[in-house]
């Protein structure tokens, strides 16, 4: 069997897990969180398919992404190692989780 069935197997454990048989959710993305993001979150919503996971992307407009959309929405892309020193990513990071984003067991799976 290939890489992508067990990816999908462990992602639908961890819905069994939370009491689900699937799972809807949006993901925005936008060419301004970096170069093929749009792109990249196509990609999640096919591989998150086979786990249960109906991912509709959202094409946020480039103008305002970072100050309407990024931390403001329950899932987004952006890119992580633009960051100037680690001090900065972390407290970024720290920032995130405080306002309460995170990532489901099913797509931290899909995404490993």
């Amino acid at each position: 069997r290939d890489a992508g069935y067990f990816t999908a197997m462990t992602g639908k454990w961890h819905l069994k897990q939370a009491g689900l048989d699937s799972l809807s959710i949006d993901i925005s993305s936008s060419e301004a969180a970096f170069g093929g993001a749009v792109d990249a979150a196509v990609l999640y919503q096919a591989s998150a398919k086979s786990a249960g996971i109906d991912i509709n992307v959202v094409r946020e407009p480039n103008d305002g992404y970072w100050s309407d959309v990024w931390m403001k929405k329950g899932m987004v892309l952006s890119y992580w190692g633009g960051r100037a020193v680690e001090d900065q990513m972390f407290a970024t990071l720290t920032s995130a989780v405080h306002l309460g984003t995170r990532a489901t067991g099913a797509m931290t799976a899909l995404m490993s």
